[in-house]
């Protein structure tokens, strides 16, 4: 039964759940309100499209000024479209453009997808003497495009806005489909309509508790039967029944298990899957850093001839070459480098983590949601996934659970001072690591939770302080703010900031000076014309087997830069991919909305509810979407997320025996589609260590390898980079292909090395 608390007047729900449904289901309708507006104008052998924020595509249209109109949707398999719509689509039509008539892409070509619409002659859209489209699409989603015919309806163009990618491109249309993309621009949504968007993502991810609800309901009805009938044969209860909750056996060899479990998970990923290697350029970075630290030195010398090693991420400046990234990932990972086992870091950060989220359960809501929120996090590929990579924010995630388990023990008046010095120490030490790690996921998530901490603790004494006697009573809950505990976790964390400007002082010479602003000038939080990529135009060449795409400048289109639109998107993607990995079913983000609305919130659920609101939203302000192993950006976020899931199965389901189950068939339902996911991150991102090894075992050292790439893309040189040493003194060096005449210069530089050149999948030796 559901152990709510108060009053449960409908159907063991309480009145808290119901209020929240209907706030949600309110909003939804809103939603669903959402219209963007797309305009075509055809003039003479001229077509603008028209889109919001006040860009348009131009091109040369011959042959369609006397055609006919229609909308155009890509075709989708129809289990596709079974699950890529919400229940209540089935209500509300996901699209709807109903101005015009709307066409399909079939195998058989051209379909009228509503056939008493027909086609629409020209004529009927003339408007000032122009041809004008307007199109007004209702909920757009995926991609729709404008078709304009010529009087045959085979030849004609189409201008096709993609909500997933957020483009707009023109297209040569022939015999019923789309063939030969022209030219295009970026597409944004208006600010309300991306966020009438948001709300209808972030709020279908309820769907899921109307199908654990019965579930639960089942299987308690089952138990309770079962129960039943073993007392009617026994007189004494069942011996697997136990009072106290998914208490067994004491914490320590509970946790075991898992606790290893979570490290063979790691270690498996990270030496089957992804093969020991980094398959990102960041985590490309976080090596070489790793390894200059190693050495003692906060950056290596720059190579000789440095075109020939560019790599994404690095920078060569001044003599020296260095990553752009902060240095608290990299010096844990040097500690690996140093033992010549550096992928074993994270997986060992990992085990740290899953200890630390089982207290912060367990200060948070007692001891059986901490053993739950720990068994979800195994069912969780998002958080599986991360640990066995070489990425920063498992590391990350270590020092913010430790900063949050480290606060509240802080916060104890019970013990003694020493005690309490100790945690706070141990707080700002913590947050300052975060800091060095990722600062803006520190900002985001740590500081947040500890303002939220410390306003619980006023709110909470301020309620117990009715109608004070003195004027001054009133500030009497003010002492709740532990002046001393802020003082010690934020001298701590000053010392980190120091280090990190003298960190930045060190490889930049200025200590206000991000390193990756060198690399990147745009790469900053905020809004405007100087944050993001500015490119504004897109162009196509199809005269290569490979389609290429180009981002340009023109100085008469509207400046990209990153906008309160393109940060609401990048949102949406994000909980997106979280809604795809959180839990190994589908539908598991509905277990946090049920920690939220299932009973009244406690204190924690406040807490935990606004740090993750908070990390959340934070990122809209940052312009890159982000997503690589999932969500990235929220990985910090996952204990608050966690937590309020496992509280949210422990309401919903309230018997511990309904409870072990379902953890064990959702464990059961990750080792079947582990396979599935190992698949899908095997040589992730064109990176193959079997390859790297192969060609490594196959070389005459000492070596110098000349590396060609065909795309240009980075991982064709990047998935060798990490094979190098900072110092380029390894027993074999890997170099970009720069031609035979260049080649010569770096092998005159390296004069002791057997020269080789990587081409197309083949490796020859220079000389042969």
């Amino acid at each position: 039964m559901w152990n709510t608390g108060g009053k449960r007047p409908f159907f063991g729900l309480t009145r808290w759940f119901w209020l929240g449904n209907l706030l949600l289901w309110l909003l939804l309708g809103w939603a669903q309100t959402e219209v963007v507006v797309i305009e075509v104008v055809q003039d003479g052998s001229r077509c603008r499209a028209l889109l919001p924020e006040g860009r348009s595509s131009e091109i040369t249209c011959y042959g369609v000024a006397n055609g006919s109109v229609g909308i155009y949707q890509p075709a989708q398999p129809r289990w596709a479209q079974v699950a890529a719509r919400l229940p209540w689509d089935w209500v509300w039509e996901q699209q709807a453009a109903l101005q015009l008539p709307a066409w399909q892409q079939t195998p058989d070509g051209l379909k009228v997808t509503v056939p008493q619409w027909g086609l629409a002659r020209r004529q009927t859209t003339l408007v000032e003497g122009a041809d004008r489209v307007t199109v007004r699409l209702r909920r757009l989603d995926g991609e729709v495009g404008v078709v304009l015919l010529g009087e045959n309806g085979r030849f004609g163009y189409t201008f096709i806005v993609s909500s997933d990618n957020r483009r707009g491109v023109w297209w040569q249309w022939q015999d019923g489909r789309p063939t030969v993309p022209l030219e295009g621009v970026p597409f944004q949504k208006p600010v309300v309509a991306q966020l009438q968007t948001l709300t209808r993502k972030v709020i279908g991810t309820t769907w899921g508790i109307w199908l654990l609800l019965p579930l639960a309901a089942l299987l308690r009805r089952l138990v309770s039967q079962i129960e039943q009938v073993r007392r009617q044969t026994t007189d004494q209860r069942p011996p697997f029944v136990v009072r106290r909750p998914l208490s067994i056996v004491p914490f320590p060899l509970k946790m075991v298990p898992l606790i290893w479990l979570a490290f063979a998970l790691a270690l498996l990923i990270a030496s089957r899957v992804l093969e020991r290697v980094p398959h990102v350029q960041d985590s490309v970075t976080y090596l070489f850093q790793a390894q200059t630290l190693a050495r003692g030195s906060l950056t290596a010398p720059a190579p000789p001839l440095p075109d020939f090693f560019t790599q994404e991420f690095l920078l060569v400046r001044q003599g020296k070459w260095f990553g752009k990234y902060p240095p608290g990932f990299p010096l844990l990972l040097a500690v690996g480098v140093r033992l010549g086992v550096p992928w074993v870091v994270n997986p060992l950060l990992a085990v740290l983590s899953l200890s630390l989220l089982f207290q912060l359960g367990r200060r948070l809501y007692g001891r059986e949601v901490g053993v739950i929120t720990a068994v979800l996090a195994l069912a969780s590929p998002f958080f599986v996934i991360m640990t066995g990579t070489y990425m920063a924010h498992v590391a990350e995630l270590f020092w913010v659970l430790l900063f949050m388990v480290a606060w509240l023990a802080g916060q104890k008046r019970r013990l003694g001072l020493a005690r309490r010095v100790a945690f706070w120490s141990l707080a700002g030490v913590a947050l300052g690591m975060a800091l060095l790690t990722r600062q803006f996921a520190a900002m985001a998530v740590g500081v947040p939770f500890a303002l939220l901490t410390l306003l619980q603790n006023i709110l909470r004494k301020g309620a117990k302080t009715q109608r004070p006697k003195a004027f001054f009573c009133a500030f009497a809950p003010l002492r709740e703010l532990q002046v001393g505990q802020l003082a010690v976790v934020g001298l701590l964390t000053g010392v980190a900031v120091g280090l990190l400007l003298g960190y930045q002082w060190r490889v930049t010479g200025n200590p206000w000076l991000d390193p990756r602003l060198l690399f990147w000038p745009y790469d900053r939080v905020g809004f405007g014309e100087g944050v993001g990529e500015s490119s504004n135009v897109i162009l196509f060449d199809n005269r290569g087997a490979v389609l290429a795409l180009t981002w340009v400048m023109d100085p008469t289109q509207p400046p990209r830069g990153h906008t309160l639109a393109r940060g609401l998107y990048n949102v949406k993607q994000n909980w997106l991919a979280l809604a795809a990995m959180f839990l190994v079913v589908p539908g598991g983000l509905a277990l946090v909305w049920l920690g939220v609305l299932g009973r009244r919130p406690v204190w924690g659920t406040w807490v935990l509810g606004g740090t993750a609101v908070s990390g959340i939203t934070a990122y809209i302000f940052y312009w890159h979407p982000g997503i690589m192993y999932g969500p990235r950006y929220f990985y910090a976020i996952l204990p608050a997320l966690l937590l309020l899931a496992g509280q949210g199965l422990k309401t919903a389901v309230g018997q511990r025996q309904v409870v072990a189950l379902l953890l064990g068939l959702l464990l059961l339902a990750g080792i079947v589609k582990a396979p599935q996911w190992a698949a899908a991150y095997r040589d992730f991102n064109f990176v193959d260590g079997d390859l790297l090894a192969q060609v490594q075992e196959t070389i005459q050292t000492p070596a110098l390898v000349f590396v060609g790439s065909k795309t240009g893309d980075w991982w064709d040189y990047g998935a060798f980079f990490s094979a190098n040493t900072p110092w380029l003194d390894g027993p074999i060096v890997f170099a970009r292909d720069q031609g035979e005449a260049a080649n010569r210069r770096l092998l005159a530089a390296f004069p002791n090395r057997v020269a080789y050149v990587w081409r197309d999948g083949v490796l020859v030796k220079l000389g042969e």
